[in-house]
């Protein structure tokens, strides 16, 4: 499901801002979701979760 809601979304994006553009933010929300997920587990306490593959840039 990640993959396709990356297709049918990030073509349009990239159509608009650009291949090197939509590759920053791609990349900075994949990012910007790993740290979240590290905060997160760090308040509440819990280390067994994780973010796998595309999950944290879609």
């Amino acid at each position: 499901m990640n993959m396709l809601t990356l297709w049918m979304f990030g073509t349009a994006l990239e159509s608009v801002w650009g291949t090197r553009r939509f590759l920053q933010f791609y990349f900075f929300c994949g990012v910007g979701a790993g740290v979240c997920v590290i905060v997160l587990n760090a308040l509440f306490g819990s280390m067994n979760t994780r973010t796998i593959g595309a999950s944290g840039a879609i």
